[in-house]
């Protein structure tokens, strides 16, 4: 049973990634049009806009969490492999684990701290643009979700590879 639901776990979040890497460039696209588009006016014409650098803002706040799910996802972030290296395979293993529900439970506390950010900004307006300011902060919500999602695969594989009978060969 834990093979089979981390093997469709981990097909759910391949799935979720390619959606994911399509929207980051979609928005990552947008980004360079507007403030290319930005530039110009500013220069050339002598008009700059308000609304198109905080549209673009947006757009690169979203590009940031959900790139950083990604990249979570294939082992980019910050690795301190020097060090790691040179412990005992057994301690690897061990630390590995646990590392791995450390971060289960920070990217909890980030989830239900952003959903009460969101929560306290849905009550107000944002100064530049026509919308509340939640929208704001619910890059943040939706990129903490994708973390914590990966953060709980990477717990739940850790798990079943440290007191399972197999080794698993399912990492993302």
């Amino acid at each position: 049973m834990n093979r089979k639901g981390l093997f469709l776990f981990k097909s759910v979040l391949d799935l979720m990634e390619r959606g994911e890497t399509v929207l980051c460039t979609i928005l990552f696209g947008a980004v360079l049009c507007m403030y290319t588009l930005e530039v110009f006016t500013r220069y050339v014409l002598n008009y700059s806009s308000v609304f198109t650098g905080e549209i673009g803002l947006y757009f690169m706040t979203w590009t940031y969490f959900i790139g950083f799910a990604i990249l979570f996802k294939h082992g980019e972030n910050i690795i301190l492999e020097y060090f790691f290296d040179r412990f005992p395979p057994a301690l690897k293993k061990w630390l590995s684990w646990i590392t791995h529900w450390l971060i289960l439970l920070f990217t909890t506390v980030v989830f239900v701290g952003s959903l009460k950010l969101f929560s306290v900004t849905s009550r107000m307006e944002h100064p530049i643009l026509p919308i509340r300011q939640c929208y704001a902060t619910l890059p943040i919500v939706v990129g903490s979700f994708l973390t914590m999602m990966v953060a709980l695969y990477f717990a739940w594989e850790g798990t079943v590879r440290m007191f399972g009978k197999n080794e698993i060969d399912a990492r993302p």
